[in-house]
């Protein structure tokens, strides 16, 4: 009996879980783009993000860019 109500327990905790995804807003004016010299290779990088409820995350958040005549143009006016 106890392992039932044990199941029933955890059943009803996971069940209550909130599973909201969380929605961040990103102002593309903020992003930055860098090249590394060492492989050529472009990034895009952004220093803060703000949550839809609010809150803000100090981070630093970058990712690989292709290096398009575009991203390199922003990259020479930087």
């Amino acid at each position: 009996m106890n392992k039932i109500i044990c199941i029933a327990g955890a059943a009803l905790l996971l069940a209550a879980c909130d599973n909201a995804q969380v929605v961040t807003t990103l102002d593309t004016r903020k992003l930055t783009y860098s090249q590394d010299v060492r492989t050529g290779l472009c990034f895009a990088t952004v220093g803060r993000g703000e949550s839809a409820i609010g809150m803000r995350a100090a981070s630093l958040s970058f990712t690989h860019v292709p290096c398009t005549p575009e991203v390199l143009a922003r990259i020479q006016r930087g």
